[in-house]
Formats: structure tokens, C-alpha cells, sequence
């Protein structure tokens, strides 16, 4: 049914962020990956994309940290306050 369509979609969704997360690592060798936006606040987001991350060769090596952002989906309204704030 329609989970199993909704399920497809978001493994299929966590397997391009994973191979964006892979490409990033490998190419700038960052100390951490930091997630924003909405998604960021799901926490079965991050055990997807660590067991998706671990099917690519060489992930064991490269392995980083991969958190939340600490303001999450709060962040641009915050900018948007701060930089309104600026300009009085």
C-alpha cells in the first residue's frame, strides 16, 4: 500500500543524501557533518543514513560525526530576526 510506496521514497531520499554526505567526506575530509532544516529534528533520520553510509567502500575510514545543527529548523527564522535587528 501506500507505506510501502512512502518507505521506498524516503529510503530512496536517505540514499542520495548519503551519497551526497559520502562525496563531501571523501572530497573536503570535514570533521563533522551538520544537518539542518526540519529533517534534522528526526531522529531515525541518522540510523538510516549511517547503515545506508556503511554499504560504501572505504566509509570505515572516512567515518565523521554526522549531528543536527543545534539551532535546527530555527535557524533562518533566527537570522532573519538578527539581521532585521541589525538594520534598526
Amino acid at each position: 500500500g501506500s507505506d510501502m510506496h512512502l518507505r521506498k521514497v524516503v529510503e530512496r531520499w536517505v540514499s542520495y543524501l548519503a551519497r551526497g554526505v559520502y562525496s563531501v567526506v571523501s572530497l573536503y575530509d570535514p570533521q563533522v557533518v551538520l544537518i539542518g532544516g526540519g529533517i534534522s529534528q528526526q531522529k531515525e533520520l541518522y540510523p538510516m543514513l549511517e547503515r545506508t553510509l556503511e554499504k560504501y567502500n572505504f566509509w570505515d575510514a572516512l567515518r565523521v560525526p554526522i549531528q543536527p545543527c543545534q539551532l535546527g529548523n530555527q535557524a533562518g527564522r533566527l537570522g532573519a530576526v538578527w539581521l532585521a535587528k541589525q538594520k534598526q
